[in-house]
């Protein structure tokens, strides 16, 4: 069943041919907003840098519980290295040093996606490890469409990675803190998924990471600019409502004509307070900033209604020294 991914961010896509004229041919087609792209001639070069690259694993036994691997996946957005993780290795099968399944088999980490680059004459060759599960696809040389199906095999692959890490664990986190059956979340509603779908692409998201504190997700585009995605169920809005009230009791008179129109429109759910949460708490808010945090509220018509409201954070980037994708690609 398809759902969301619990966190996705830009990873880095190693080729692997001993053709430099290959290298260079792929290097000038392929998409910089996507990945990064490191290029090898030498198969054993390539396999040094793979397995000694940094890997999120939020499948880890050493986390103790699923609330805490939850946290885990949202705090990558703040390491500096996420970017250089490889999820995605395309190479070639025809190598005098060693051939294509031979690399495969030789890397470690068990997530990474391994995609064959072969002749008419290693087709078979390809389909068979494709069917016994050594590699996730295999790219014909021959192929006129080359250009657009490498780029494509590099979107789906990164989010196969990704969503190989975090199914497991969305999915045991619903159960484990909220008693829910997964399936009857946002996460599998594929209205919610359209939705959100549309939401990265319009506003740009190239990374984003499941946050069970505003029940959303934060996101970030590729300059590093900050925003929140905030989700409610029914339920999870009612509570919020609650300590929305409480907070505008201690700093404005709700009974002042003024807020009428406020008043009303908190307590028929078109807005709400939200938030923003990074770190290890909330912003402060304050008499002088409350009205920033009151937010107009979408419903989305799932297989339950979902009330959402997405909010920029313009400038908190850089109070919170986040590393973007930009910099990142930057700085190779």
């Amino acid at each position: 069943m398809n759902s969301l991914l619990g966190c996705y961010f830009p990873t880095t896509v190693i080729f692997v041919d001993d053709d430099r004229g290959v290298l260079k041919v792929t290097n000038s087609f392929l998409n910089d907003d996507v990945a990064n792209y490191d290029f090898f001639t030498d198969p054993y070069k390539a396999l040094e840098l793979i397995n000694r690259s940094i890997s999120t694993d939020f499948i880890a036994s050493n986390i103790s519980s699923s609330e805490a691997r939850i946290y885990e996946m949202y705090k990558t957005m703040y390491n500096a290295k996420r970017h250089e993780e490889v999820s995605t290795v395309i190479v070639d099968f025809q190598m005098p040093a060693m051939n294509g399944l031979e690399f495969c088999e030789k890397i470690e980490n068990p997530y990474i996606r391994k995609i064959l680059y072969t002749g008419v004459a290693d087709e078979d060759l390809a389909v068979h490890a494709f069917n016994k599960g050594l590699i996730h696809g295999y790219i014909k040389k021959q192929d006129p469409n080359k250009s657009k199906v490498i780029n494509d095999f590099i979107k789906t692959s990164q989010v196969a990675y990704f969503r190989t890490l975090t199914d497991v664990l969305v999915g045991s986190v619903f159960k484990e803190i909220n008693s829910t059956n997964p399936e009857e979340t946002a996460f599998y509603d594929p209205v919610f998924i359209k939705y959100f779908d549309a939401l990265v692409k319009k506003h740009n998201i190239c990374e984003y990471y499941i946050n069970e504190v505003v029940g959303g997700f934060i996101c970030i585009s590729r300059k590093g600019e900050l925003s929140t995605l905030y989700a409610f169920t029914a339920e999870t809005l009612e509570d919020n409502q609650i300590n929305t009230h409480a907070i505008l009791r201690d700093l404005i008179d709700l009974e002042d004509p003024a807020y009428a129109a406020l008043t009303k429109d908190i307590e028929e759910n078109r807005k709400t307070m939200c938030f923003p949460f990074y770190g290890e708490s909330f912003i402060d808010i304050d008499v002088h900033n409350w009205k920033n945090h009151i937010h107009s509220l979408d419903i989305i018509e799932g297989n339950q209604p979902y009330y959402v409201a997405y909010v920029s954070h313009p400038g908190l980037e850089k109070d919170l020294n986040l590393y973007s994708f930009e910099q990142s690609q930057e700085a190779r």
